[in-house]
């Protein structure tokens, strides 16, 4: 259902063919567009701005018909694209992409409107609206959502490239849910999404991690001061005007939101989380966020233990730890003691889902004391990480 076609000289057969009528051209329009606009056409007709890329040097657009998405397709810049009605019948105006703009927010277009756009079709509603769901391709899988909230109604079509979601699905869910929220992977789909609502928020199934990690990731993107409580709610920053149940954070007042059900207000707790306490973590910007692991053995004889570790040093945020040192001790009994330690030289950097691994040999405690491994490893952008294994004996 529907049809667009390239004008430029094509060996494809569409299996429409376009109508040649007199005055093809009737009007000629240059506009530029933001990323989520809309741009009436004429008689019913409008376009919706989806994606910018500039990088593969294309944009993808849904094509309506009184507000109804009859088709969505990628439009290369330079083309000149004619648009069919929903029927597929006649080719009722012309899109090119004239030039996608250096920061990728803004192109120019320009459209031409054909004689054939006045003519009035039959189209039912239920045509209109046979937007595939889930369609999936060689190398993407392209999912349409449609939703309603407070009388007003949305929709957007997502194409999901298979390879990145096989890197994003493998990447580690051990750090603190905060990185969800900022993290950079996800900024196009989750701007689309904003754009799309504006100033409302929608917060859809899911379980409660997933759930609140969009819902946050969602109110991040348009601003809104946003924390997590630990058991995966989401608190929105308000002030005294809004009445109901908040968490209060070095004077902020964060309101309670309840992302897994419909029909809460802000500031309505469930029963089961009034009394609860929670740990609040508020998100800001992005950041490195380190985690440690290590293996090790000891060698005894009758004078001491030598002990030899690897050590493996893994970036979990959302952008490059710099300058990172590692600190690895063996603690003794009396708090604030040692009996060695060594400390690392400045480490290069680490980018996001990257990990180093680091050696020590010979850290040495006296045979017959009892000792733990310790490690500490920071950098210049990113907070302290320490670990420490169960007590042992030399």
């Amino acid at each position: 259902m529907g049809c667009i076609s390239d004008d430029v000289p094509s060996n494809n057969n569409d299996r429409y063919t376009d109508q040649v009528l007199p005055d093809q051209n009737v009007e000629t329009h240059s506009v530029s567009l933001n990323k989520s606009a809309v741009l009436d056409i004429e008689n019913g007709y409008s376009l919706k701005l989806l994606e910018i890329n500039k990088k593969e040097n294309y944009v993808r657009f849904s094509f309506r018909k009184e507000g109804q998405d009859y088709l969505a397709s990628k439009l290369i810049t330079g083309n000149t694209y004619s648009i069919k009605d929903p029927n597929g019948e006649y080719a009722v105006y012309s899109v090119n992409v004239d030039k996608i703009h250096d920061n990728s927010f803004f192109i120019d277009l320009t459209y031409a409107t054909k004689a054939a756009i006045a003519r009035e079709i039959q189209v039912s509603d239920a045509d209109l609206q046979k937007v595939p769901e889930l369609s999936i391709g060689n190398d993407t899988i392209t999912r349409y959502y449609e939703w309603e909230y407070d009388g007003t109604k949305f929709s957007m079509t997502a194409e999901y490239y298979k390879d990145s979601y096989e890197v994003y699905s493998e990447r580690t869910r051990s750090r603190d849910f905060d990185q969800f929220v900022t993290d950079t992977y996800d900024d196009m789909l989750i701007s689309q999404l904003t754009s799309q609502m504006e100033e409302m928020a929608h917060d859809g199934g899911g379980d409660c991690e997933d759930s609140s990690i969009l819902l946050a990731s969602l109110l991040y993107d348009m601003g809104y001061g946003v924390a997590l409580p630990r058991h995966m709610a989401v608190g929105v920053k308000g002030d005294d005007d809004l009445s109901g149940s908040y968490y209060n954070y070095d004077g902020t007042k964060y309101f309670y939101l309840e992302p897994t059900n419909s029909g809460w207000d802000v500031g309505a707790i469930p029963d089961e989380y009034k009394n609860e306490s929670v740990i609040i973590t508020p998100i800001g910007s992005v950041s490195p966020e380190l985690r440690l692991t290590f293996t090790g053995a000891g060698e005894k004889n009758s004078y001491q233990t030598s002990v030899d570790l690897e050590i493996t040093i893994e970036n979990v945020g959302s952008i490059t730890a710099e300058d990172v040192v590692i600190h690895t001790t063996l603690e003794s009994t009396d708090e604030g003691m040692v009996w060695d330690q060594i400390k690392s030289d400045t480490m290069l950097s680490i980018v996001p889902e990257s990990s180093i691994t680091y050696s020590v040999f010979g850290l040495k405690v006296p045979a017959g004391e009892s000792y733990r491994v310790g490690i500490t490893a920071w950098g210049s952008n990113v907070n302290s990480e320490y670990i420490f294994s169960e007590w042992t004996s030399s």
